[in-house]
């Protein structure tokens, strides 16, 4: 019966996503281990058996007749390194690997567990940078605010939560997303719902700083890499879990999982829907026509076809739509007031599927990928002219009337990547090419009545067509030049074409040195290249009260932005259980692609400041006690100021603001954020647990780019407690119950002041979930 329900539900969803959702590739979420194996006089231990196990996968290699060993894909996360030859005795080590990252450990045979967690090995440098940081299954999962991935991700540092759950990382604005290593395009526009569903994600790998040569192309503030399921994960057997949701705010939800495996084909499906009555941030402490629906499928597909050759499918399905709250009372926080029978809606839909051809040498040294990808994205905003004309700031008076806005943006991305990779006994030299195409059309249309007559005047309209392409070429070495130094340098070329051209040779040059056996020095420098999306790009206009009709012939003039990057920091192991690191980090960028809000709406609209600068010093405390309990602690300290408006749609002349003409604080510059958490294993295999986590945050600026007021800073806690539903087979019920906000700190996040909205923060807030593995 089982079986039937699995194909009743597998195949018919299987041929819709074939039909429906478009395919995938990019940079490999994958690093490599290598090292060697020797007996405490330094001769080597040839033909020892060794084994990587960690963060859902096990891999095996033996020594060669030099002792050494190699691992060139390893998914990103947490290991341990055993080597073994019977006669010859045993060496472990705990190693974490980051993408693209080429690990060193040299194994003594009969020495203590070597510790190679973000610092360095026994007697090598690991060539894992700072400012790189990793979350596995069993974290996110506990974690209170565990069910979306946005709020996972700002748990690290470098990254603090803006408007409307946005991440922004070191002090700008743009995350890149990588599902499985290919690309998931994410345009400003449809910033609402989020990428995929954490109980879908192994894990999650965040880069702040020394990011490598084969990133780069768009907004590129962080680079989020999302591991969802590994082979070895699928191979467990068939399973699956049905969970139910149900909290604050009116929330529901459930989410229907099954992965099964058949000869050298695994399979993974899961299916989720949510509702809630606060979909948002809102402008009043209780939200007002607030609602949100979401669906999303994700299918993941993996097919061994030789020994050598993998095939892995990834498909996502998404449709949300999202009420836009509303104020029907005059405030001091909000002058803007609507009728209470307002009723804006956001409706976002995203599909994309991705194809990947991997193939090893015959010596497991090397290895390419092939990978062609395809996306769809539509963003429709359904505004309610006559409730949107009533609304009013300050009094219902000529001239204090909004505008209503009505928008249908489409995109359609194809590309394709390829990658090579071949590990050396002191280089990992790695090279690729990743190309799309975007085809874009659009209509938008804003209303408004002239000040002075309360007539309709002429709509304001923007409906471009437009297709446009991006070319990233890249050549990466990670070099050793001895036991403790390791230099990573890469170069990359960018290209693109849309509404404005451009390109640019971006060099990335990383060197860790280890100082002493707890300290590891990190240097980097990069530059970068972002190509606005044509999705992103509106034309540059003033939309202004006034009779005069718009221009005839629109400008689009959003061009590129180029960045230049450093950092320095320190890596340092203080004990097994424990490593840390600090960064300090410096961006000054031309053309920043900036966001501002259109009209009285959520609606994010892209713009160029001239020139920014974002400084700042981030630091970060991690442990996994020998108990398997695990704490983190992060912080980041910064300023992001800009100079100068352009290239974009606005709702008043950008001249008016202060940043026009001098260095100002951004809209989203958080001097002070700071996270931590803690978890606690127990009961029988250590399956429950109970975590708390904490947030600070100082306040965003008042003004939009205007003067250093402040808005009141943050403290807020969250609780987490449950039980991990059975991984084999039918089990005994997983459950968590999540409180979030325990202080009912319902804290100011924007004020509107013209480009932004009044934003308040979810008050405290409850949720049960209960998993029923089948």
């Amino acid at each position: 019966m089982a079986r039937f329900i699995r194909v009743c539900l597998f195949v018919p969803l299987v041929l819709l996503i074939a039909v429906a959702v478009p395919l995938a590739a990019r940079a490999d979420t994958v690093g490599v281990v290598q090292g060697s194996f020797a007996a405490k006089d330094g001769t080597p231990i040839a033909g020892a058996t060794v084994t990587l196990t960690g963060n859902g996968n096990a891999l095996i290699a033996s020594t060669d007749a030099r002792g050494g060993f190699a691992f060139v894909r390893v998914p990103f996360g947490e290991y341990q390194v055993v080597a073994k030859k019977r006669g010859a005795g045993e060496a472990k080590a705990n190693v974490s690997v980051t993408s693209g990252a080429r690990v060193a450990v040299h194994l003594i045979a009969g020495g203590l567990t070597v510790i190679a967690v973000r610092a360095a090995s026994g007697t090598s440098v690991t060539g894992t940078p700072a400012g790189v940081n990793d979350l596995g299954q069993r974290q996110i999962a506990t974690l209170p605010g565990g069910s979306s991935l946005n709020k996972v991700v700002e748990t690290l540092p470098g990254i603090v939560s803006f408007s409307y759950g946005e991440p922004v990382a070191h002090g700008f604005h743009g995350l890149t997303y990588e599902i499985d290593g290919l690309p998931l395009p994410q345009p400003t526009s449809s910033n609402f719902s989020e990428v995929i569903d954490p109980r879908d994600v192994d894990a999650v790998e965040v880069f702040t700083g020394a990011i490598p040569a084969e990133f780069g192309g768009q907004r590129i503030g962080a680079v989020v890499n999302v591991s969802t399921k590994h082979a070895n994960d699928l191979e467990l057997g068939n399973r699956g879990v049905l969970t139910l949701s149900a909290g604050s705010y009116g929330r529901t939800g459930s989410t229907f999982s099954d992965s099964f495996h058949e000869g050298g084909t695994a399979a993974y499906l899961a299916l989720d829907t949510n509702r809630s009555d606060r979909g948002i941030d809102s402008p009043t402490v209780d939200p007002i026509h607030d609602a949100s629906n979401q669906s999303s499928q994700f299918l993941r597909v993996i097919r061994n076809l030789t020994p050598r050759d993998t095939l892995a499918l990834n498909a996502v399905n998404s449709y949300s739509a999202f009420q836009v709250p509303i104020n029907t009372a005059l405030s001091a926080a909000d002058p803007l007031v609507n009728p209470a029978e307002t009723d804006d809606i956001q409706q976002e839909y995203s599909r994309f599927m991705s194809l990947a051809w991997n193939r090893t040498s015959r010596d497991g040294l090397a290895y390419v990928q092939v990978a062609p990808w395809v996306r769809y994205g539509r963003v429709r905003y359904h505004g309610d002219s006559p409730n949107d004309l009533a609304s009013y700031v300050g009094t219902p008076a000529p001239g204090n009337f909004l505008q209503s806005t009505n928008q249908d943006r489409v995109a359609d991305y194809v590309g394709l990547n390829t990658s090579w990779f071949r590990q050396m006994p002191r280089h990992g030299v790695k090279a690729g090419l990743a190309v799309s195409r975007e085809s874009f059309r659009s209509t938008f249309t804003v209303n408004q009545l002239d000040p002075s007559s309360g007539l309709p005047l002429p709509p304001f309209t923007d409906n471009p067509q437009r297709a446009g392409s991006s070319v990233g070429l890249y050549v990466e070495d990670r070099y050793d030049p001895s036991p403790a130094l390791a230099i990573n340098a890469g170069l990359r070329y960018d290209a693109s074409t849309g509404f404005v051209s451009g390109n640019q040779i971006s060099p990335r040059v990383e060197v860790n040195l280890k100082a002493d056996p707890k300290n590891v020095l990190h240097a980097y420098y990069g530059r970068f290249y972002a190509a606005p999306a044509l999705e992103d790009t509106r034309r540059e206009a003033v939309i202004a009260f006034n009779a005069a009709a718009p221009l005839t012939e629109p400008v689009y003039d959003l061009v590129p932005e180029r960045d230049s990057y450093w950092e320095l920091g320190l890596a340092h192991t203080f004990g097994p259980q424990l490593t840390g690191y600090v960064n300090v980090f410096d961006r000054h960028a031309v053309n920043v692609l900036d966001t501002t809000q259109l009209n009285n709406t959520p609606i994010f609209a892209l713009y160029n400041s001239n020139l920014g600068i974002a400084q700042g010093v981030e630091v970060r405390l991690k442990s996994q006690l020998a108990d398997g309990d695990f704490w983190n602690l992060s912080a980041t300290v910064s300023s992001s100021q800009v100079e100068g408006l352009s290239g974009g749609l606005f709702n008043f002349p950008p001249g008016t603001v202060a940043g026009a003409t001098s260095f100002q604080p951004e809209d989203h510059d958080q001097a002070v954020a700071a996270n931590a958490d803690f978890t606690h294993l127990f009961g029988a295999g250590r399956e429950s647990y109970v975590s708390l986590a904490a947030d600070f945050g100082t306040g965003f600026p008042v003004q939009f780019e205007s003067g250093p007021a402040r808005l009141p800073s943050h403290l807020t806690f969250g609780l987490a407690v449950g039980r991990r539903a059975e991984r084999r087979g039918p089990g005994a019920l997983g459950w968590k119950l999540s409180l979030l906000n325990l202080s009912n700190d319902a804290y100011i996040i924007k004020q509107n002041n013209g480009f932004n909205t009044t934003q308040y923060a979810a008050g405290r807030s409850i949720d049960l979930s209960v998993s029923l593995p089948f």
